[in-house]
């Protein structure tokens, strides 16, 4: 699992260590639970935000490969 934390200025962001302040949501780390317009839907839902959502979504694209 892989933990998108939204920080007190209202940026997402990985947390790698699932220890960084703010609210945070875990996400599927099989790649078929990647696909952009349901994270989308699911973080917006889950922190209320998809502020920089694209640069996170392309981050865990290069992870997983």
């Amino acid at each position: 699992m892989t933990r998108i934390v939204r920080r007190t200025d209202g940026s997402l962001a990985l947390d790698p260590t699932g220890r960084a302040a703010g609210r945070g949501t875990y996400l599927c780390d099989a790649a078929d639970c990647h696909d952009a317009r349901r994270l989308a839907e699911g973080v917006r839902r889950a922190l209320g935000t998809d502020a920089g959502l694209d640069l996170l979504i392309g981050e865990l694209a290069h992870a997983s490969a």
